[in-house]
């Protein structure tokens, strides 16, 4: 059993030696790039990202070891997706300008009021309907003619419709 175990130990003892003599004589990858970077390590890669703003870099305005300050621009990227952005967003403004334009122009009309009477209205049958059902499930389930699930379906039922009802005006029993 020790014959198997002297190998590894005389294989971790060679490594752990050499690491320590690397480190000590200045041999060691650390050591060695910032030697040869004057006391700086770099990456060769970076992998940045843009905080709200996606794209392409088409222009690197620095150089590796550049002192740079705040507000400096470092990268330039591809304007052509935010371009795009803007102009709908442009657009997207102007289709509004012209809605609201519409509305001023049209002013108080008749109709939309009467159309919003009427939409009232609707609402008003559709919660007068919705408590009359309430009411009559209520009462089947009091006498024991239907399920929980009925009443609760209709009690949903009936909440919609209130919410729906303007909150200004109280709805009328039937």
């Amino acid at each position: 059993m020790k014959k198997r175990l002297l190998p590894f130990i005389l294989l971790i003892t060679a490594l752990f030696t050499g690491g320590t003599l690397m480190m000590l004589e200045g041999k060691d990858a650390v050591t060695m790039a910032s030697v040869t970077k004057n006391s700086l390590l770099t990456a060769d890669t970076l992998n940045l990202s843009f905080q709200g703003v996606g794209g392409k870099v088409i222009a690197i305005q620095v150089i590796e070891e550049q002192q740079v300050k705040q507000g400096d621009v470092l990268m330039t990227l591809e304007p052509t997706d935010l371009e795009l952005q803007i102009a709908k967003l442009k657009t997207d403004i102007q289709q509004q300008d012209v809605k609201l334009q519409q509305v001023k122009a049209q002013g108080d009309r008749g109709e939309d009021v009467e159309r919003q009477i009427l939409a009232v209205e609707a609402v008003k049958q559709a919660l007068d309907l919705a408590q009359i059902n309430y009411d009559r499930t209520k009462a089947l389930f009091e006498a024991e003619a239907v399920a929980q699930a009925s009443l609760d379906t209709v009690t949903f039922q009936l909440e919609n419709a209130k919410n729906a009802y303007p909150s200004n005006r109280q709805p009328s029993k039937s």
